[in-house]
Parts: C-alpha cells; sequence; structure tokens
C-alpha cells in the first residue's frame, strides 16, 4: 500500500495582500492560514509533511512553532519565484517511490479534514480536484473534450471563450510519486508569466495516461477558496 506524503505549497509572497507579511501567515479565525492547512492534513496521519517556503522561511517557521510542533514537519526552500512547477521541483529528492503525494495550497484555510480524507479515497494515479463556481474569476479552468478531461489553462492564459468555462482547478491534487518523478523535470516556462506552472504536468502526463477529476458538491465550493487580498481572507471569515 502507497504512503501518504503531504505537500504544502507556502513560498508566495501574496503582494495583494499590501502587507510585510507573507499571505499564508495571515490570520484565520486567530491562527496563520497555513496553521490550519496543516492541522487539517495531519488528521489524515500521513507519512510525512512537506512545507515549500521562499524567502520567509524563517519567519514562517518560527512563527508556526507557536502553534504546532514543527519537529516532524520538513521545510523546503523554492531559492527563486518561478511557479509551482518549479515549487514541486524542489521536493523530487525526497519523494520516493510507491508514494502517494498530496499537494495542497498554504493559502486555504478553511480546507477539511472530511473534504481531504474524500479526496484521497480515490486510488486513481492522478487526480485533481475540481469545482463549478458561478465566478471562475481567478482559478485555471478545465477543458473537457465529450466529457473526457484535457486540459488545464490558467487564467492569464486562457482566451475569452474559455473564460466561460465555470469548472475550475481548485488547486489540490492526489498523485503517485513516479508520475511526478518522471514529468515535472519536463515542464517549461513557455508561458505569458515565465513562471514553471504546476499545471502543465495534466497536459504532459495526459498524453500517456488518464487523469481522473473529483468534482465537489458545490456547497463545498468555500472549502476551497483560496485568498489573495485581505477583503478576500476578510468575506472567508464570515462564511
Amino acid at each position: 500500500m502507497s504512503e501518504l506524503v503531504v505537500t504544502i505549497l507556502a513560498a508566495g509572497e501574496g503582494k495583494r495582500m499590501n502587507s510585510n507579511i507573507p499571505k499564508v501567515l495571515h490570520l484565520f479565525h486567530n491562527k496563520p492560514m497555513l496553521v490550519n492547512v496543516i492541522e487539517a492534513s495531519m488528521t489524515l496521519q500521513p507519512k510525512r509533511i512537506i512545507v515549500i517556503t521562499g524567502k520567509y522561511d524563517e519567519l514562517i517557521k518560527s512563527t508556526l512553532s507557536k502553534y504546532i510542533n514543527i519537529e516532524n514537519i520538513q521545510f523546503v526552500i523554492q531559492k527563486q519565484p518561478l511557479g509551482t512547477g518549479d515549487a514541486i521541483k524542489s521536493c523530487l529528492p525526497l519523494y520516493n517511490d510507491n508514494e502517494k503525494i498530496l499537494i495542497l495550497n498554504g493559502d486555504m484555510p478553511n480546507i477539511t479534514k472530511e473534504l481531504l480524507k474524500k479526496f484521497i479515497d480515490r486510488n486513481d494515479p492522478f487526480v485533481v480536484l475540481v469545482a463549478k463556481l458561478a465566478n471562475p474569476t481567478g482559478y485555471g479552468r478545465i477543458v473537457y473534450n465529450n466529457n473526457i478531461f484535457v486540459e488545464i489553462i490558467e487564467e492569464k492564459d486562457c482566451t475569452e471563450l474559455q473564460r466561460i468555462i465555470d469548472i475550475v482547478n481548485s488547486g489540490l491534487y492526489y498523485i503517485d510519486s513516479e508520475i511526478l518523478q518522471q514529468y515535472i523535470p519536463m515542464i517549461t516556462n513557455e508561458n505569458k508569466q515565465k513562471e514553471y506552472y504546476l499545471t502543465d504536468i495534466v497536459n504532459l502526463a495526459n498524453q500517456n495516461m488518464s487523469i481522473k477529476t473529483f468534482l465537489i458538491n458545490e456547497n463545498e465550493n468555500k472549502y476551497i477558496q483560496g485568498v489573495n487580498t485581505q477583503e478576500e481572507l476578510r468575506l472567508l471569515e464570515m462564511l
């Protein structure tokens, strides 16, 4: 049986928060957002938890230690902010064969242990958690062809027609470690942002395998809502 490894993306600076601390350390119900994500992850009893940080590594560690025991958490520093694909690339040396990697965002403070448990109960090699949103602005769009999952297109790279799509990528992935080892090194930065998108692994791997999507119920959408601004954080706390 494969062992679970949780990987949390927490290297983003969150410039739209207009703050001098990293986004994931902003408080959500009196705790840093990242703490909520880690605590939900811990309920899954993973083999280990990896947190990817950036230039605020020391501040994140010292802040987390006030709320939780960080001794069993592995911290990986993404040396340059080159995108989510590059962040996961920095973790590849830590992944072993026969592991299942659950990838989460550190700015998703309303995530619940129940939703995560449902997600990882899927036994497919590669699953993407998706949601149907009335307002999909800000999210990558999920493209299907005859009900078959084809690709994820980041919003900044969407055409006007693609922006109408209301099925979106939550940013949560559940992937066999061997798939990450094979395809992450193949990701390029040939896009408008010149970043290495983690979503590109979907487009690469989908050429050789069937990637599944896990569509959550609309009443669960609030659990996967990310935060980019102080106002979004305030509104999420009110839900």
